[in-house]
């Protein structure tokens, strides 16, 4: 198997997002919009073409803060993460709303190509978005795993957010959450 390499994402990367992520936009039309909106009607009313517009002029922009993984010239994986305040979902969902340091960075999508999934990959992608946050300043990262259930199988399109043992392989902590809905997992340097 060709060796797995990360780097950060750029402005120039859409291109290669946009192959990753294939004429769906990852998952529904998504193209990793869905924590900037803050509702569940504007979600509905941007994902598909407007998503991936306004997903191609943040990246240009510079704006993503993003680990990419390819095997050879092939892009099998993205993890975004990025600062907490980016992401306006956060701040108004009850589930996730939590008192933290406004400089706290937040693990909000992996994508995994379908012919990579079951081989490392969430995990590279998670060490080298973390060292990448922590290298920009951040004092601290949450992430929000979702719980597979006890029986049955998790679809890969409703474990985007990642799961427990992910983060608590790469030494993130479970931290109380008042809501109590969702895990919230933190990590500090």
């Amino acid at each position: 198997m060709t060796p797995l390499t990360l780097r950060p994402l750029t402005p120039d990367d859409f291109p290669v997002v946009e192959r990753l992520f294939g004429p769906n936009g990852a998952a529904s039309g998504c193209w990793c919009m869905f924590f900037h909106l803050p509702t569940g009607k504007e979600w509905q009313a941007t994902r598909g073409e407007a998503a991936r517009q306004a997903f191609a002029a943040k990246v240009a922009g510079g704006a993503v803060h993003a680990t990419l993984a390819f095997r050879g010239n092939d892009p099998v994986g993205f993890c975004r993460i990025g600062p907490r305040q980016d992401f306006v979902r956060l701040a108004r969902s009850r589930a996730l709303r939590q008192p933290a340091d406004p400089e706290t960075w937040s693990v909000v999508c992996f994508f995994i190509h379908r012919t990579a999934r079951r081989q490392g990959v969430a995990h590279a992608l998670l060490a080298a978005a973390t060292a990448q946050a922590f290298a920009a300043g951040a004092p601290a990262i949450e992430a929000y795993p979702v719980v597979p259930p006890k029986t049955g199988k998790l679809g890969a399109g409703f474990a985007y957010t990642g799961v427990p043992a992910l983060y608590e392989a790469a030494g993130f902590r479970k931290v109380p959450n008042p809501a109590g809905v969702r895990p919230i997992y933190r990590l500090a340097p």
